[in-house]
C-alpha cells in the first residue's frame, strides 16, 4: 500500500495544531500498526521548507501565496504528477476542505484513475466577503472534490450536515484523533485548579474565560486558574491577570497534558468548533469541561461535562464554581468523559480509516 496525502499543515510530530497533528497521528498508525510508510505534499512554513525524509513519512514542501489569509499554489500539482512517475501511489488521501490542496489532491486523483480521500475539518466563514468567497468554492470546487471521493470523514454529525448541504457524496463519521499516549490520567489532581485550554484568539474565549476567572477571584482565594495556548491575544491577557490566574504559552503536548491532569475542570467558552481537540484532550485526562452548546462541541463533549448557550457566562461561572466544590459530580462527568473519548484514541482512528482503503481496493 502506497498513499499520498495532500494537506495544508504538517509536521512529523506532536504538535497542538488540528490538522497537522490528525495527518501525524494517522501516519503514525500505518507505520506502527501496518508497517506502511507514506508520503506528505505539505506547504512550506514554520515547521519546514524543505523535503524531509523521516522514519515513518516521506514529506514534500511546496511554494503558496496568499490572498486575503486563503492561500494557493502553482506548483503541487505538477509535483504530485512528477511523483507518481515513480513511487506509484495507490489513492490519494486529502486534508481540509475549503483549502487548495484538497483540491489538487483530488484533481491528481481524477487524472491518475485513484481512489480520493477527504478529512474535511470543515470551518465555515462567518461573515463578509470571505464567506462569499468560500460560498462560490464550496458550490464549485467544494462541490465536486465531495462528489468524487471515495469517502469523506467528517468528524461528526454536525460537520456531515453541513458537508451534505454542498453535496449528497459518500460519507463516514470518524473522530479526529486524539494522542492518548499523551493525554491520559497521571492521579496528579492536588487542589482546585481550573484551567483554559485554546489558541489565544477572541473567537476561542480566552479573553472570556479569564474575565470567568477574575469574577470568581473577587469572590474567592482557594481557586487557581490557568491559561494555556499561545497566540495574539497572549500580550492582553498577561497585562489583565490577576494574582491566582496564571497564563502559560509555549508548552509542548506533554506539558500541556500535564497541566490538564492536574485541573479539576477545564473551560472553554469557544464561538465555533469542527471538533474541539482541547476539549477531547481534557476529557481523556479525566478532567470534565465546561464549554458552549455550539457546532459539534456537544457531541465532542458527550456526558463528559456541562454546557451553557454561549453568551450565558454567568451560567458558565455557576457551573464552574459547583463543579469545584461538588467532588462527585466532578468525578462522574469524569468517568462518563473517559469513557466518550475512547473513541478518540488515535489507533481507533487509524483503524477505521484503514478499513475503507481496504474496502477501495487501496490495499495491496
Amino acid at each position: 500500500m502506497k498513499p499520498c496525502f495532500v494537506t495544508t499543515a504538517f509536521y512529523p510530530g506532536q504538535q497542538n495544531s488540528g490538522i497537522s497533528n490528525a495527518l501525524y497521528l494517522l501516519t503514525k498508525y500505518l507505520y506502527e500498526k501496518k508497517g506502511v510508510r507514506s508520503t506528505v505534499f505539505a506547504p512550506e512554513e514554520i515547521w519546514g521548507t524543505k523535503d524531509e525524509e523521516k522514519e515513518f513519512v516521506s514529506i514534500r514542501r511546496f511554494k503558496t501565496h496568499k490572498l486575503m489569509n486563503y492561500s494557493f499554489s502553482f506548483s503541487v500539482g505538477a509535483m504530485l504528477d512528477q511523483a507518481q512517475r515513480t513511487e506509484r501511489f495507490d489513492f490519494v488521501h486529502s486534508y481540509h476542505f475549503g483549502f487548495y490542496p484538497a483540491t489538487a489532491g483530488c484533481n491528481f486523483a481524477l487524472r491518475h484513475g485513484l481512489p480520493h480521500f477527504l478529512v474535511a475539518a470543515f470551518h465555515p466563514p462567518s461573515s463578509g466577503i470571505k464567506k462569499s468567497m468560500m460560498d462560490v468554492y464550496n458550490y464549485t470546487q467544494g462541490r465536486r472534490v465531495l462528489s468524487s471521493s471515495a469517502m469523506v470523514f467528517p468528524f461528526n454529525e454536525n460537520e456531515k450536515k453541513q458537508l451534505s448541504g454542498y453535496s449528497p457524496g459518500k460519507y463516514s463519521i470518524i473522530p479526529c484523533p486524539v494522542n492518548d499516549k499523551i493525554f491520559h490520567p497521571r492521579g496528579t489532581k492536588t487542589g482546585k485548579v481550573v484551567t483554559y485550554l485554546g489558541t489565544l484568539l477572541p473567537w476561542k474565549g480566552s479573553q472570556i474565560a479569564l474575565d470567568i476567572f477574575k469574577k470568581i477571584s473577587e469572590k474567592r482565594s482557594d481557586i487557581k486558574f490557568n491559561i494555556v495556548g499561545r497566540g495574539p491575544l497572549e500580550t492582553y491577557l498577561r497585562k489583565s491577570t490577576t494574582k491566582n490566574i496564571k497564563v502559560v504559552t509555549n508548552l509542548d503536548s506533554h506539558g500541556v497534558a500535564k497541566i490538564l491532569s492536574s485541573s479539576d475542570v477545564v473551560v472553554c467558552p469557544t464561538k465555533y468548533e469542527s471538533f474541539g481537540s482541547a476539549i477531547a484532550e481534557a476529557m481523556m485526562c479525566g478532567t470534565p469541561v465546561v464549554t458552549t452548546k455550539v457546532g459539534a462541541v456537544p457531541e465532542t463533549v458527550g456526558p463528559g461535562g456541562l454546557l451553557v448557550d454561549y453568551g450565558d457566562w454567568t451560567k458558565m461561572q455557576e457551573y464552574v464554581e459547583n463543579l469545584v466544590d461538588d467532588d462527585g459530580l466532578r468525578k462522574k462527568l469524569a468517568v462518563k468523559g473517559l469513557r466518550h473519548s475512547e473513541k478518540y484514541k488515535y489507533a481507533n482512528v487509524g483503524k477505521s480509516i484503514y478499513s475503507h482503503y481496504k474496502k477501495s481496493g487501496s490495499v495491496k
